[in-house]
């Protein structure tokens, strides 16, 4: 196989969250390269969308699902690379569940997800190889004094998608949340961050920026709304 290439991450939430029901999409563009046998690169423009729903009972339980899709056109490929795959177009998605329990200072969730990912290489007539499956864990957790800071980290446990070969997104962070905003900022496999207004309960805009490198990065316009769906204990 060629090098490992790099993972395009969409990222929804998870942080503190108030009782009742969230749920978000979001939708983006960006870019993302891959490469597959015999060292192929391909470097593709792409739009993405994602969503999620999640629900905290008043002890504290949570349930999330998310799913995520990403596709785009090959705009080119490594110089001297045959055949030149430009113009292609390559889809990708996944899908997770997971469930957990928060407290007032801290959270955790468990789950796994099934993702299909960009073909790992193209045939001399263009035809794709079969897509590729990926069954993998994801996990979640936050600790910290949400008013002030928390700390946070997730291994495959937001809407994401990559190439065949290439490793789930593993993030940590530190965020922010109060009756009027969220935000949050991470680090390990390049840098994101992520804002959102909290204007009203059913009109919660933001953004979500990430930024891998100059061929692997994202920019997404997102919208929450939350609803209370039990009576405080």
């Amino acid at each position: 196989m060629g090098k490992t290439p790099r993972a395009l991450a969409l990222l929804l939430f998870f942080g503190p969250m108030t009782t009742g029901l969230e749920a978000e999409g979001q939708g983006g563009f960006g870019n993302f390269q891959y490469g597959g046998c015999a060292s192929q690169d391909y470097n593709v423009r792409a739009l993405s969308a994602a969503a999620a729903i999640r629900v905290k009972t008043p002890v504290g339980f949570t349930a999330e699902l998310d799913g995520s899709t990403v596709g785009g056109r090959v705009r080119s490929t490594r110089t001297g690379v045959s055949p030149d795959m430009s113009g292609l177009d390559v889809q990708t998605g996944a899908g997770m569940a997971r469930i957990g329990w928060q407290w007032r200072y801290g959270g955790a969730e468990l789950g796994a997800g099934l993702a299909s990912t960009a073909p790992d290489s193209y045939s001399q007539s263009h035809i794709p190889a079969a897509t590729p499956m990926r069954i993998f864990p994801s996990a979640s957790g936050w600790v910290g004094i949400p008013d002030y800071a928390y700390l946070w980290g997730s291994f495959a446990a937001e809407p994401f998608v990559f190439p065949d070969n290439a490793r789930p997104p593993f993030f940590v962070g530190i965020g922010h949340t109060s009756e009027w905003i969220d935000i949050r900022a991470g680090y390990l496999l390049g840098a994101l961050f992520r804002a959102t207004l909290k204007v009203d309960p059913l009109f919660q805009p933001g953004i979500d920026v990430r930024y891998l490198d100059a061929r692997n990065w994202q920019a997404a316009l997102t919208l929450r709304f939350t609803v209370a769906l039990f009576d405080a204990p």
